[in-house]
């Protein structure tokens, strides 16, 4: 099914529901949200986890122009900022212009216009495109030799399989990012045994998350200035860390607390606090937010190896040191493909025959972020 649209957005996500509300508010219609899934979301439709939640305030992670005074946490959990993104589609009647089950497979520039091809063969004729597809989706699972002889289920966190059964098995957890800390302590207690590979130690701070009282809810309902208001102290709060990200010795004061943290926990093992004391700068890498990740690795049937991975048996996992890990569960918190996710498995080709890939051959790069040179009316977000 062919078509000609002014405007085409590339996912359904944060990035596109927000471009498409914008461009509708400003009299633009004639555009199209093509969309791989059977749903809106993005990376909140896919990552479905136990214990999946944001690591960013609720009042500021929504959109400024559709505030929810609903929230019920100070950091909203999955289903609630998936049902939020569901609300916006509806609130703004942009069901109708979202094309679902079209996964974007190329798109060239003719001098004019895009055109933008999905897997179903359709093209789409475009002046302009919206590539709203964000880096949080396409999971990056590590080449480990043997890995395809493992005799249990494997599994990439952003892929959860809900149909394993977790109780009562050993698991392997490789990875300690931003989705590990939040599984390990959901997994921890159901597991025989949970054994986490760390690379890298992440700096983990106390997360101060807690329920937003009923009266709170109808005050934000009532008065939206109080929200309003609420959410500009967040924002002030958080851009204060820029400047620590600029001069990181003002991170010093950060990173006491964070040690404070992880010594208080881990007074009585000393060998376990030196294990997962990172061994960089606080804010050299994404700052990590959690009440419980340290208190599961307290556990008896947990233990953390920070031995290089070798090879994947059919019955474990086998590192540098030549002890092998029994596992009848491998979970993969190891993060995104976050360069190539951009735009994975699509051709994209620009003025001249250039490929995006060609261009963004040692990581992604525009002007502000937003365009890309030689990719006429190309916009990312």
């Amino acid at each position: 099914m062919d078509s000609t649209v002014d405007i085409v957005i590339v996912g359904s996500g944060f990035a596109g529901l927000g471009a498409a509300v914008r461009l509708a508010g400003a009299g633009r219609d004639d555009f199209l949200i093509l969309e791989k899934g059977d749903s809106v979301g993005g990376t909140w439709r896919d990552n479905t986890y136990p214990g999946c939640a944001c690591d960013v305030q609720s009042h500021l992670y929504s959109f400024s122009f559709a505030p929810n005074p609903n929230w019920t946490r100070l950091f909203a959990r999955q289903p609630e900022i998936r049902a939020y993104l569901d609300g916006v589609a509806d609130r703004y009647r942009l069901r109708d212009r979202i094309r679902f089950g079209a996964e974007v497979t190329g798109a060239e520039w003719d001098g004019a216009r895009w055109t933008v091809t999905t897997a179903d063969g359709d093209d789409v004729r475009a002046r302009v495109v919206i590539w709203g597809t964000g880096p949080l989706h396409l999971p990056s699972v590590p080449e480990i030799e043997g890995l395809d002889s493992f005799g249990g289920a494997a599994f990439h966190s952003s892929r959860w399989d809900h149909g394993v059964d977790l109780r009562g098995k050993r698991v392997a957890v490789i990875g300690t990012g931003a989705s590990a800390i939040q599984f390990v302590p959901q997994v921890q207690p159901q597991a025989a045994s949970l054994t986490l590979f760390q690379r890298t130690a992440p700096w983990v701070l106390p997360k101060p998350d807690r329920d937003i009282p009923a009266v709170m809810r109808r005050i934000y309902r009532a008065v939206p200035a109080v929200q309003k208001a609420t959410r500009a102290m967040v924002y002030g709060r958080n851009e204060l860390l820029v400047g620590g990200f600029r001069r990181p010795g003002r991170m010093k004061v950060v990173e006491k607390l964070a040690r404070a943290h992880l010594a208080r926990t881990f007074a009585d093992r000393p060998d376990l606090a030196a294990k997962l004391t990172p061994d960089f700068s606080l804010g050299c890498k994404r700052i990590l937010m959690s009440n419980d990740y340290y208190r599961s690795l307290r556990q008896s049937n947990a233990d953390v190896v920070t031995e290089d991975i070798v090879r994947v048996t059919p019955t474990g996992v086998v590192t540098a040191d030549g002890v092998e890990h029994p596992a009848d569960v491998i979970i993969f918190g190891t993060g995104f493909k976050v360069g190539e996710g951009m735009a994975d498995g699509v051709t994209i080709t620009g003025r001249d025959g250039v490929k995006l890939t060609d261009v963004w051959a040692k990581g992604p790069e525009g002007l502000l972020g937003t365009t890309i040179a030689g990719f006429p009316n190309l916009f990312t977000m």
